[in-house]
């Protein structure tokens, strides 16, 4: 499984109204792939997912680095 399709089924198992951090989504990737990808790269597969999936998801706490899904737009 590579990076990003750890990001994307990460992303596709959230309910809308969960919230996640950065952190976490970078560990979920560390346990799937055995990668330590940049917070970045996770991040920027995040904004890839919303442009595909059609939900949001909001940086809600930036100093938390603290994300949550909408519904879809």
């Amino acid at each position: 499984m590579t990076i990003k399709q750890s990001v994307f089924e990460f992303l596709d198992t959230r309910i809308t109204g969960e919230t996640f951090t950065g952190h976490t989504l970078r560990k979920y990737v560390h346990l799937y792939t055995g990668h330590r990808p940049y917070p970045a790269t996770c991040l920027r597969y995040l904004r890839e997912w919303r442009a595909v999936d059609g939900r949001s998801v909001p940086n809600v706490s930036k100093r938390k680095s603290l994300y949550e899904i909408k519904e879809v737009k």
